[in-house]
């Protein structure tokens, strides 16, 4: 099975952060959309105790030698690194990764949340996960050929996007 090609890095521990999370499991993305959780943040940012579980740093983690007990801590300032070595931001999450062209695509948790929303709409046929007990909390787009779950349901699309 390939690695999705998109990845998260979030904190539960961060409400910005915490919504994007309830967001991919709302629209049932968990098999598109892999996630890495952080463990804490100190003066040094976001750290992941287990290391990154996406490209490159998951090749990196995996090329260790069994000499190495236990996965070396990944501190989220190396995503900011890798997609600008200049960068002075402020690290924060949510953060979304494109795994394939190795750079942040948002750090924006209402950008990604729209993003999320239309990955889910244009997703391929059984990728989407959703559960019918979650269908009443969010719309579908399409019609019933194409029933799709989505956050902005077209008749209230540009209203949501006004606010």
């Amino acid at each position: 099975k390939d690695a999705p090609r998109y990845h998260l890095f979030v904190a539960e521990a961060d409400p910005s952060a915490l919504s994007v999370m309830m967001t991919r499991t709302l629209l049932g993305l968990k098999n598109v959309l892999s996630m890495d959780v952080a463990d804490g943040q100190s003066g040094a940012g976001w750290v992941i105790l287990k290391g990154a579980g996406c490209s490159p740093w998951k090749e990196e983690r995996d090329r260790q030698t069994d000499d190495v007990q236990d996965d070396e801590p990944f501190w989220l300032h190396r995503v900011y690194q890798l997609g600008d070595p200049l960068c002075t931001a402020e690290i924060e999450v949510p953060l979304l990764w494109d795994a394939v062209e190795e750079r942040i695509v948002s750090n924006d948790s209402w950008e990604i949340i729209r993003w999320l929303s239309e990955l889910a709409a244009t997703a391929a046929p059984g990728s989407v996960r959703i559960s019918n007990t979650v269908e009443d909390v969010i719309g579908r787009k399409g019609g019933d050929d194409d029933n799709k779950p989505t956050l902005f349901p077209e008749n209230v699309e540009n209203e949501i996007h006004r606010r």
